[in-house]
């Protein structure tokens, strides 16, 4: 989806350690960032760049279980980027002890 918009891999970089991970969906299962009052971890994330016709396109389409908000990286850059939706996340698998999405998958998406 961010390819037909227009999207270009720019990174692949960390969180700043204040954000857990869980599963917002399961059919497909979707991750979703949520940014933690306590202690949190360093998830890792893909920085896309998008034009901002694409962004647009891209955030109409909108994705189940995931709203638009501010993700602040490990370098205190702040983007915009999918978070899980508040509703979402209450009561789901936390992924964050595997640090990431392709290191849960890589495990053999346990639960």
């Amino acid at each position: 989806q961010v390819l037909d918009c227009g999207g270009r891999w720019h990174a692949t970089t960390h969180t700043a350690a204040r954000y857990a991970l869980h599963i917002v969906a399961e059919d497909p299962p979707r991750p979703g960032l949520i940014r933690t009052d306590g202690p949190g971890m360093a998830i890792e994330v893909d920085v896309w760049a998008l034009p901002p016709d694409g962004w647009a396109r891209f955030v109409a389409r909108g994705v189940p279980g995931l709203a638009v908000g501010r993700v602040e990286l490990a370098d205190g850059s702040v983007l915009p980027g999918f978070v899980a939706a508040a509703d979402e996340a209450t009561g789901r698998p936390d992924l964050s002890p595997y640090g990431g999405w392709r290191a849960w998958r890589a495990a053999g998406s346990p639960r």
